[in-house]
């Protein structure tokens, strides 16, 4: 149920960032078009509450595509931008790193979960626990960013 938020946020601050350098509103829409058949298709199968694989692994795709959209149209532009104070890389970064991750490791999901960290954890649960970090960090870190830009346009 969640699944529609996060698509939702995570598409529409992909609309403003990629919008900085293209018309984004056509591929976004149909992204979301397309997440939303899915979702639709995956509740009528095996219901609302059940997990919902194959959208999730799309919407997973599209914002990897979406990432290296914005990180082409980033190399491709000519004005000079610090990576290191911008926000929007930061926030972009966590979200490739933790989709790239989640696909890869939904795909080998069956091996991955065999092998026992501990008694009570799986491999693929401590590479979520990490993904999760990571994204968590790039995002937080992002924020900050984006507070030291607000702070220098005011003074």
């Amino acid at each position: 149920m969640l699944l529609i938020f996060q698509a939702l946020f995570i598409s529409l601050h992909f609309k403003y960032l990629i919008g900085n350098y293209v018309n984004s509103k056509p591929l976004i829409i149909s992204g979301l078009a397309l997440t939303a058949l899915l979702y639709f298709y995956e509740s009528l199968d095996h219901g609302l509450y059940k997990y919902h694989n194959l959208t999730n692994t799309t919407l997973s795709i599209q914002f990897i595509i979406y990432s290296l959209y914005y990180f082409y149209n980033l190399l491709k532009d000519d004005s000079y931008v610090n990576l290191r104070y911008s926000a929007g890389f930061w926030w972009v970064t966590g979200i490739l790193f933790f989709c790239f991750g989640s696909v890869i490791s939904s795909l080998f999901y069956y091996k991955l979960s065999v092998i026992l960290i501990t008694t009570k954890g799986s491999l693929t649960a401590y590479i979520y626990y990490a993904l999760n970090i990571i994204l968590y960090s790039c995002w937080s870190y992002s924020f900050i960013c984006k507070k030291w830009q607000t702070s220098i346009l005011k003074k």
